[in-house]
């Protein structure tokens, strides 16, 4: 088991389970922030937390890529760094 520690894995969990709105985003809901998380001293098993978070950024990388094609909406380096925001 790992601790959620840094600001990034927390912002990141917290980014996906609002998207995902599960069982997740259930248990976490109310820690509404990255010192929340902290504060709750929330473990993860690395590949469960891997396995989401993956799961996160390819629908985000979807979506950004919907939006590029659509109506042009976003350029390649808009996506690039979108993207490159939520690693």
């Amino acid at each position: 088991m790992f601790r959620v520690c840094t600001t990034t894995r927390a912002r990141k969990l917290i980014n996906a389970a609002a998207m995902f709105q599960d069982k997740v985003f259930d248990k976490i809901s109310t820690f509404q922030n990255e010192t929340r998380i902290f504060a709750a001293d929330l473990y993860y098993h690395s590949n469960c937390m891997r396995r989401y978070t993956k799961r996160y950024e390819k629908h985000v990388e979807v979506v950004l890529s919907n939006l590029e094609l659509e109506d042009g909406i976003a350029t390649d380096d808009d996506v690039t760094s979108a993207f490159n925001m939520i690693r």
